[in-house]
């Protein structure tokens, strides 16, 4: 997981794109001087062990590497935004944005967290339930420019992700990749 194309085979990376009149157009790999705001170069799979740390509260594969309370307060509001974003009403955190949202009439109201990135023929979206016993986390990179479907793919997923925990109540780790 580095952050310099010189170190990662970029072979392996997914182009970004924009559509433009009918057609794909790509924007090639880029870089920007926001260097270490954006552009982290990763795979879903590296970056769910971040995640899998914020929601076990610091520990990831039974090794603690944040304090319990670092986690806490970096996943506490630091700004009422009541800002709109998609279908959420979010609040912010340190680098987590905090929303409650019910998936549909049949679930109760969860709580979760979340980070989205966006850039020039990116989008992505990383998010978790702080809901009591549900460990459910979703990864999503996509290389386009809307992020409506990327929201819409983010709660089918989640509310698949519900079911699935109905049904097997265990760790399992589930990675999906479309081409």
């Amino acid at each position: 997981t580095p952050w310099y194309f010189a170190d990662i085979d970029t072979s392996m990376m997914a182009i970004p794109y924009t559509f433009s009149g009918n057609n794909y157009v790509p924007y090639g790999l880029y870089s920007h001087p926001m260097y270490p705001a954006s552009q982290l170069k990763t795979t879903p799979l590296d970056l769910s062990r971040f995640l899998r740390a914020y929601m076990n509260y610091g520990v990831v594969e039974d090794v603690r590497i944040l304090d319990s309370t670092t986690v806490a307060m970096i996943c506490d509001v630091h700004w009422n935004s009541n800002a709109s974003y998609g279908p959420f009403i979010v609040d912010i955190g340190l680098t987590w944005w905090l929303f409650d949202f019910q998936i549909n009439e049949f679930l109760p109201e969860l709580s979760f967290t979340f980070h989205p990135g966006s850039m020039y023929g990116v989008k992505t979206f990383m998010g978790g339930s702080l809901s009591g016993d549900l460990n459910l986390g979703t990864i999503i990179f996509t290389n386009g420019n809307e992020m409506l479907p990327v929201l819409d793919l983010w709660i089918a997923l989640t509310e698949f992700g519900i079911h699935l925990d109905e049904i097997y109540p265990t760790d399992i780790t589930l990675e999906a990749t479309f081409l």
